[in-house]
């Protein structure tokens, strides 16, 4: 009779193993997608990382685990497709650039900034050129950059320090 009534810490210990296992697969998910978006970057195979990223089964894994579209990597290769990928999008490549949370931070790339400031003057470039219809001039080119700095808030300068979480939005 007394094993009868134990029964009921069998079912919390199987309740608790399930929330468990779900974590754990939540956590897959994320770690997946990130690793996959860094090998397609990697390959510069910018067609398949956009087509894995507009996929049915990415978009059930972003919905059993949020985090994964707000990774720095998943960003990153939201940027690298607005600025490769025809038709260019500079201007969503910037949007992602300064975005006012976390998503214009990318604190795991830390030093790597320059990525993201070279990546900046890309999409300006980019937009300049298809205002004037044609390629920049290298003085042109110069004279871009210096005519649109790159935000503070593009990628995180405290990243790599311990004052990581004084992130500054704006």
């Amino acid at each position: 009779m007394a094993d009868m009534q134990g029964g009921g810490d069998d079912d919390d210990d199987n309740e608790e193993a399930l929330l468990v296992n779900q974590a754990a697969g939540r956590r897959l998910l994320v770690n997946l997608g990130s690793e996959l978006c860094v090998v397609l970057m990697q390959l510069a195979r910018f067609d398949d990382l956009n087509t894995f990223l507009a996929s049915d089964d990415y978009t059930n894994a972003v919905a059993l685990a949020p985090l994964v579209d707000t990774l720095d990597t998943v960003l990153l290769s939201r940027i690298y497709i607005a600025l490769r990928c025809s038709p260019i999008d500079p201007s969503k490549a910037i949007d992602l650039l300064t975005d006012s949370g976390p998503a214009g931070c990318f604190p795991t790339l830390g030093k790597a900034r320059s990525s993201l400031m070279s990546l900046w003057f890309e999409a300006q470039q980019d937009i300049e050129e298809a205002e004037l219809g044609r390629t920049l001039f290298p003085i042109e080119g110069r004279d871009n950059r210096i005519a649109n700095p790159v935000p503070r808030n593009v990628g995180c300068p405290y990243a790599s320090w311990s004052g990581a979480n004084l992130c500054t939005y704006w």
